[in-house]
């Protein structure tokens, strides 16, 4: 807790004048604030889904190379535009470029080998 707590943007920190937490459970569930909106950025969602994206397009697209190095080119266009939105820090979007692979693998590994019985040889790089 004490490690999140500095990784907080200033206005989202309790003592702060501009901290402003919702009041009721309606405000958790309606306000939107995509300016000064606080919370938990660690890891990036949309980040997230651009890299399960690619990695099953580069799985089962086949031969069709063009839309694989369209989208591996989006997805780093991706992380340098999120960057300069500056919602989230750098190694926000690092951990997905590392975990996401490990959980799609694993699925892969364990998971649907256990209830189809083969690995369809599925291998991200």
């Amino acid at each position: 807790m004490i490690f999140f707590y500095f990784l907080k943007a200033p206005h989202c920190r309790i003592g702060s004048q501009e901290f402003n937490p919702p009041k009721n459970i309606f405000e958790i569930f309606t306000r939107i604030d995509t300016i000064n909106g606080c919370g938990d950025l660690i890891f990036s969602g949309h980040f997230t889904h651009a890299i399960t994206s690619t990695i099953f397009i580069w799985n089962y697209f086949g031969k069709k190379f063009i839309l694989k190095y369209i989208n591996l080119f989006l997805c780093c266009v991706l992380f340098f535009l999120i960057i300069a939105s500056r919602k989230h820090y750098t190694i926000d979007l690092i951990i997905p470029i590392y975990l996401i692979p490990f959980v799609y693998q694993f699925y892969f590994d364990h998971i649907y080998q256990k209830f189809f019985g083969y690995n369809n040889n599925i291998i991200v790089y």
